[in-house]
């Protein structure tokens, strides 16, 4: 996985132990982690319909939209799909 990847990988990571204001926490690294798809589009431009579905369904249990957990699962979820392909 690519360098890149792999920070934000870590960075997610540590988002599961944030205090306070979680969204904006999620809400920087959503951009970081985004650009870096779109810079790599090529590679990468499979990730935005894959994070929906799995984001919908989530093992069969549908999160609600405001959850931050879930999200953050749905996003380690896309990230094993990522290492899978690669």
């Amino acid at each position: 996985m690519e360098k890149g990847l792999v920070d934000l990988e870590k960075e997610l990571y540590e988002l599961d132990d944030i205090e306070g204001d979680v969204w904006r926490y999620i809400n920087k690294w959503e951009k970081k982690f985004w650009i870096f798809v779109d810079k790599n589009k090529k590679k990468f431009d499979w990730c935005e319909d894959e994070f929906e579905k799995i984001n919908s369904i989530n093992n069969g249990i549908k999160f609600p939209k405001d959850s931050f957990r879930g999200r953050i699962d749905s996003y380690k979820k896309l990230f094993e799909k990522i290492e899978e392909k690669e």
